[in-house]
């Protein structure tokens, strides 16, 4: 008799965890777990042959974002939540690379000037 009733003090403890547990993540909506920002780049002296290269903080070697401008003033890329660099490539034209953040559900703005330095600025 008193294993059965072990056995059912058991069952229902492990009910009521998974009953807390699934209360728990029900909470969180799915935008929550999301880490995601913007940063939009666009260019004062625009040569035709940019290519932007993104780069981790962390990591200078390995792009993890690279397009070609071509024909665009300005343009858009999506990013996880963190720290970057950009380094914009140009047979006709010198750009300093610039480091900037991305925070969540945030757009960077970067602008680079008439002396292609780029100004960054973050917006809501």
């Amino acid at each position: 008799m008193k294993t059965k009733l072990f056995f059912n003090l058991s069952a229902v403890k492990v009910l009521l965890f998974f009953l807390f547990i699934s209360i728990c993540f029900s909470c969180l909506k799915e935008d929550d777990l999301k880490q995601n920002g913007r940063v939009n780049i666009s260019f004062t002296n625009k040569h035709p042959d940019i290519k932007l290269s993104v780069y981790s903080i962390d990591n200078e070697t390995t792009p993890i974002y690279e397009v070609s401008m071509d024909n665009r003033v300005d343009i858009e890329i999506p990013l996880n939540v963190g720290n970057y660099i950009l380094k914009p490539y140009s047979s006709s034209a010198f750009y300093g690379k610039t480091g900037f953040q991305i925070m969540k559900d945030n757009t960077t703005y970067i602008e680079f000037d008439k002396n292609n330095i780029g100004i960054v600025r973050f917006s809501n």
